[in-house]
């Protein structure tokens, strides 16, 4: 853990690029590392007490530790999971509580961000379906961290999102994540990832085609008029001139299909 804050503290930006590096066959142990350099990036976007660096390093660390008492056929299962299924997922989160006080780990984040990162604010959440106000700082955190890595990594049962994709996705969640934490997390994560939706200045829709992470003027490919929703030949913008002004979400514009788009479009670069 401490090697992981040293490394994120010598190149923040690296951290992105390397959390997106897969094995499936080792899963849980890559989640758990790739969680925890995110949670201390995320500490460091928010300005937390340098002191708490550890501790939610630590936390992330061990999120996923319940996961050790789910059969591993249920963890890789290809197909849906049927409601006892669902239910020994579920229990990871006790679980995995249990295990760490028994290992006695006293860390009071780490305790709270192993029984309490699947809740979400509006009180829809395992495993004791907590409002808001009782969902800490620390376990929001640790909500977008898990949820952003799990759908931007390949599984035996499905595709990895690109992380467009996925922040699109979570933006558009609307009571599970904590915006303020969300906002940050994707200032931390790059800007404008590889394939989002953005509006420019010009009142035009674009797909982002570079990977710059942290980059404020990426290289993007304008398709739609904002104005009258008219398609227009993709051309290749440069934001330096025409800058983004906000990333959106394809639903607001009517775009069925979305990702067969995006890939029509950039397709075309």
């Amino acid at each position: 853990m401490d090697a992981i804050a040293g490394s994120i503290a010598r190149s923040p930006l690296a951290l992105p690029s390397v959390v997106r590096l897969k094995d499936r066959h080792e899963y849980t142990y890559l989640h758990s590392i790739a969680v925890c350099g995110m949670m201390i990036g995320l500490a460091q976007e928010l300005d937390l007490d340098p002191c708490l660096i550890r501790r939610l390093g630590l936390a992330g660390l061990m999120h996923d530790v319940g996961k050790a008492r789910v059969p591993l056929s249920v963890l890789d299962k290809p197909g849906p999971l049927d409601l006892e299924e669902y239910a020994l997922i579920h229990r990871h989160t006790t679980r995995g509580h249990e295990i760490l006080v028994d290992a006695g780990i006293d860390c009071a984040i780490t305790l709270d961000v192993c029984l309490n990162h699947h809740e979400r604010l509006d009180g829809r959440g395992y495993p004791a379906g907590l409002s808001s106000a009782s969902i800490s700082v620390y376990a929001r955190m640790a909500a977008v961290c898990d949820v952003y890595d799990a759908t931007t990594s390949a599984r035996s049962y499905k595709a990895g999102w690109s992380p467009g994709e996925a922040l699109e996705w979570m933006m558009a969640a609307e009571g599970h994540f904590d915006p303020r934490v969300l906002r940050a997390f994707r200032r931390m994560i790059g800007i404008f990832p590889l394939g989002s939706l953005v509006r420019l200045a010009s009142d035009r829709l674009a797909v982002v085609l570079s990977d710059d992470a942290g980059s404020a003027t990426p290289k993007v490919g304008a398709f739609l008029c904002a104005i009258s929703r008219k398609g227009l030949t993709p051309c290749a913008v440069d934001t330096v001139h025409d800058p983004i002004v906000s990333l959106e979400l394809p639903g607001r514009w009517g775009l069925t299909d979305w990702a067969l788009q995006r890939d029509h479009i950039m397709s075309a670069f």
